[in-house]
């Protein structure tokens, strides 16, 4: 399962129930969603296309408040509104996981909530694809209860990390000696090492 949340969160309103929301009455296009806590991560690596907020009201964007969208490696595209504040910028690449924003109640919103939905393309003629599908959890209301994936530490990441704290001039050079031990480097090499680990 992906988590925009970091903690257990709780569907409050499911994809393409007909919602009237300040007098407005339209099907729901994605999922609204509401954390135990505020922070809201990206859910799958990808490029940010849009990060902004709209407040001229003329404009449909308006409703969305703060946004951030996401496209990831298939194209879809991942959107986040509502947004009190936004962590990221047009063009920057992030990864599942990284901060994108915290949960907020701007534009149409009577409440604070993480409306999430998946596009097919930008534009007129989008498709909206099931939000909840994309994140593996049910289209219905009711709690969910996250367990955020455990991360196994590899031997090759305990080297990188220890070769990146010991600073050295050549760190390929230094991983590939304690991966292997068969390089001769000088004994401050290996106190270096020896002093990182600590």
């Amino acid at each position: 399962m992906l988590s925009p949340y970091k903690g257990d969160f709780r569907l409050t309103s499911p994809q393409m129930a007909a919602r009237t929301v300040m007098g407005e009455t339209a099907p729901h296009l994605g999922i609204d969603l509401v954390g135990k806590t505020k922070n809201i991560y990206a859910v799958t690596s990808g490029t940010v296309l849009k990060s902004e907020i709209t407040v001229d009201r003329n404009n449909d964007a308006w409703m969305f408040g703060n946004r951030v969208w996401i496209r990831d490696a298939a194209g879809k595209i991942a959107c986040y509104h509502h947004l009190a504040t936004r962590k990221v910028f047009a063009g920057h690449v992030v990864n599942a996981g990284d901060l994108i924003g915290i949960e907020g109640s701007t534009g149409r919103s009577t409440g604070s909530h993480l409306h999430f939905e998946v596009r097919d393309r930008l534009g007129v003629g989008f498709k909206a694809l099931s939000a909840a599908g994309y994140l593996g959890i049910p289209n219905a209301v009711g709690m969910i209860i996250y367990t955020p994936p455990v991360k196994v530490e590899t031997a090759d990441d305990v080297i990188k990390k220890i070769a990146d704290k010991a600073k050295f001039d050549n760190p390929a050079a230094a991983i590939s000696a304690m991966k292997t031990l068969k390089h001769r480097f000088p004994k401050d090499f290996w106190d270096k090492i020896l002093k990182a680990m600590k």
